[in-house]
């Protein structure tokens, strides 16, 4: 085709110096034609070669859509998992709240009760000082003065067990007092923490203010800037929003873990001054604590979810909108499909835009990449922490058994002690049943016993709720993510049917554009034997006669009316070309939108 194309060129010019002796065309014209002719090959040329780039551009866009789809499946089944673990750390924290309450409830009822008993001890105490006295006062015979000195030994040894029961009851008053000392120091603690809270809300809403204005500034300069600028600053304003966000959640979490140590120097210092009721009371403020700090980072997470699932509703609905406007250009390409072959400057501009394109496109497909690996970094930042969050609070657990254990043991000692008097009305005489340490040993086998069997029955119930509730938990997020995969894999099904719909139709448009060539080339050719079929109208050297004269004159009559039919013919020319010029151009547009919608 090359060769044929280029020695059709050789013979115009040959033809056109012959026929330019014998017509009245003038030279000007003729090279203007051959110029013309050579200019439209040449933009043929070039449009085959920009058609060819354009088919390769729109074989690869459906690996890109392809790509962008399995990342966001990824990034959503990420995101699943997250939540899934934020679930399961609520139910744990969910159970060690009841275990605090439980423990809290089983202490209170231990105190009463020795409180209770200490009372009748002591009124039991009076009584006998009573009778004693009255006893001492109605004078007694002296047959009854050996019961009267065994009953003074009794009374000496009930009032040495009740000094020493009132040193018992000073002890207790004291860590009574120092128990509701730390309990002040932790709620004056507590109440700090709450304004800390409170300042921190604020300052947050101030940022949500600032971030609400920038985003209005956004949106007024998004409506002077271009598509793609404004596709570019919304990515940069994500990013920033999200370091933004991590920032801060950071340095929540910074503050909170200085925090917690602050809480385990003072929780030293408590179990050092206090016994158990003291250390149990301390462990409580200090899971609500934990508690309140969970449900704050809970909080953060869930207005992230929050926030990406509106960024994916948005995603679809210009997915959709883009959908949309797919059909209606394609309906207008239908129409103005003859108007592909357009000037050489335009295409080549379009070819650079589309270069830009892939460039700006393999950019934040980098820049995506990155974002992915700072986000999987985090997340595993995240878990790690949940896991020593979990750990502690095990170990924390563990360490309220034992405090537990040790509380019991120490109503068991109380017990002994006011369970080794007995006070019996036979025949006005009081009698003490055993040893103060045997009863010690067997009251303490007792409650040894017993403590155990009800702290290990209250650790089994609740493990055995928690494995329920995590098959439960598993079972229904491998049924979500069975359900997300199949609305992913429909979607992939509808997109690729979309593009394969896109391709047919661009195949269609390229045959066209063949069939506009072949005219072309058949209307040049036609134009080309119409010139050299002009008839020879040369004007000869004759005699000067008047009969040749005459003939002289008919002959340029006859080569005025020719040379008005080629004036016709290039006029009519001028307006093919005008036209199917014009019908590039608005071809060429319509391609570079498509493009540009398919790229965004």
């Amino acid at each position: 085709m090359s060769a044929s194309n280029d020695s059709l060129p050789d013979d115009e010019l040959a033809n056109g110096t012959t026929s330019s002796t014998i017509a009245s065309i003038s030279d000007e014209e003729f090279y203007r034609l051959q110029e013309q002719l050579l200019e439209l090959r040449n933009r043929n040329y070039e449009l085959l070669e920009e058609n060819r780039r354009q088919q390769n551009y729109i074989s690869n866009l459906p690996w890109k859509g392809t790509e962008a789809l399995m990342f966001a499946s990824k990034f959503v089944g990420r995101k699943k998992d997250k939540d899934n673990s934020n679930e399961r750390l609520e139910n744990e924290v969910r159970v060690l709240q009841h275990k605090l309450s439980s423990q809290e409830e089983e202490f209170r009822l231990q105190q009463s009760t020795l409180l209770s008993e200490l009372n009748k001890v002591v009124k039991q105490c009076e009584i006998l000082e009573v009778k004693a006295k009255e006893r001492t006062e109605s004078g007694l015979t002296k047959q009854n003065k050996s019961d009267v000195v065994t009953l003074m030994k009794k009374n000496s040894d009930l009032e040495m067990e009740v000094s020493s029961l009132k040193k018992m009851l000073a002890e207790k008053d004291l860590l009574i007092a120092q128990i509701e000392a730390s309990n002040q120091e932790l709620l004056s603690s507590k109440e700090v923490l709450v304004q800390e809270t409170n300042m921190e809300r604020v300052r947050s809403a101030n940022l949500q203010h600032e971030l609400q204005q920038t985003v209005q500034l956004y949106t007024a300069v998004k409506e002077i800037v271009k598509e793609k600028e404004s596709i570019v600053s919304l990515e940069n304003f994500d990013r920033g929003l999200m370091e933004v966000i991590t920032s801060n959640a950071q340095s929540q979490t910074d503050d909170l873990q200085e925090y917690t140590r602050n809480l385990e120097l003072e929780c030293a210092r408590l179990r050092e001054m206090a016994k158990a009721a003291s250390e149990k009371d301390a462990l409580l403020e200090e899971g609500q604590k934990l508690q309140n700090i969970l449900e704050m980072e809970l909080r953060i997470t869930k207005a992230e979810i929050l926030a990406e699932k509106e960024k994916k509703m948005a995603e679809e609905a210009a997915w959709e909108e883009v959908k949309q406007g797919f059909g209606t250009e394609i309906q207008a390409l239908n129409m103005h499909v003859l108007e592909l072959q357009r000037s050489k400057e335009e295409q080549t501009s379009a070819v650079q835009s589309l270069e830009m394109t892939k460039i700006a496109l393999e950019a934040k497909i980098k820049e995506n990449e990155g974002e992915i690996k700072r986000k999987d970094e985090e997340i595993k930042v995240a878990l790690k922490k949940q896991s020593s969050m979990v750990k502690e609070l095990r170990r924390q657990v563990q360490l309220e058994k034992k405090r537990a254990e040790q509380a019991e043991k120490h109503l068991d000692d109380i017990l002994r002690m006011s369970d080794a008097n007995v006070y019996t009305h036979s025949n006005a005489r009081i009698r003490v049943s055993g040893s103060p340490c045997a009863l010690s040993d067997r009251f303490k086998a007792k409650g040894d016993g017993e403590s155990s069997i009800c702290s290990w029955a209250f650790v089994a119930e609740p493990d055995r709720n928690s494995f329920h509730n995590f098959d439960e938990e598993s079972s229904c997020s491998a049924s979500m993510l069975e359900t997300d995969n199949a609305e992913l894999i429909s979607r992939l099904a509808v997109l690729q049917k979309k593009h394969a719909e896109t391709i047919d139709r661009l195949n269609v448009v390229e045959e066209e554009n063949t069939l506009l060539r072949k005219e072309v080339d058949e209307k040049s050719e036609v134009i080309a034997q119409w010139i050299r079929n002009i008839p020879d109208i040369s004007p000869q050297v004759a005699n000067s006669s008047p009969g040749l004269r005459f003939r002289r004159m008919l002959e340029m009559v006859r080569m005025d009316e020719s040379t008005a039919d080629i004036r016709d013919m290039n006029r009519r020319l001028q307006r093919m070309l005008e036209e199917t010029l014009s019908k590039n151009l608005v071809l060429q547009k319509n391609i570079q939108t498509l493009l540009e919608k398919d790229g965004t």
